[in-house]
């Protein structure tokens, strides 16, 4: 009897697909049991496709951190901080909710603009105090792409589910 196994592109998009469902877990509810100031959701299913962002739409992750933007420019960004949520913890933290991490930071998004290998975005609402902020997409050419606060100036590096195994993070 012969045994097959899994091409190992097969087995990363599985293994992706499952830490999406148990990492990116969130509600409203668990919002506002992450900060005393919950964020409301803001964003609205409009469906206006933007084609000029075509070549960014999709989900971004890296270990602890995912943007996920749609073709209407919509797009929320959620991140780890790696401080877990107690009495005198100050916020944002992370919660675990059984075996489920809800991560403590959360931006919803709206890009509106392209410039070559660029998209160009506001954070309307922001678990960290970042409303208004603009931030950019950059593709880069190994299936990566750099998202970046413009006032902080630093990227954190994002693959899409096409990049190579390993390539960001665990």
């Amino acid at each position: 009897m012969k045994y097959h196994s899994l091409p190992s592109h097969i087995a990363a998009l599985c293994m992706t697909s499952l830490f999406f469902s148990l990492f990116f877990v969130s509600s409203q509810t668990t919002r506002q049991m992450l900060h005393s100031d919950p964020i409301p959701y803001t964003i609205q299913t409009v469906y206006n496709p933007n084609p000029q962002l075509q070549a960014f739409v999709g989900t971004w992750y890296s270990h602890g951190s995912a943007l996920v933007l749609h073709s209407n420019g919509q797009a929320t960004y959620d991140a780890r901080v790696y401080n877990w949520c107690g009495p005198d913890v100050p916020k944002p933290c992370d919660l675990m909710q059984g075996n489920l991490i809800i991560s403590g930071i959360h931006m919803e998004i709206v890009f509106t603009r392209t410039e070559g290998s660029n998209a160009y975005g506001t954070i309307i609402n922001s678990t960290v105090d970042h409303k208004n902020s603009i931030v950019r997409l950059t593709i880069n050419n190994n299936q990566t792409a750099q998202f970046t606060e413009d006032s902080s100036n630093n990227p954190h590096i994002l693959c899409n589910l096409h990049a190579s195994t390993g390539l960001c993070g665990a």
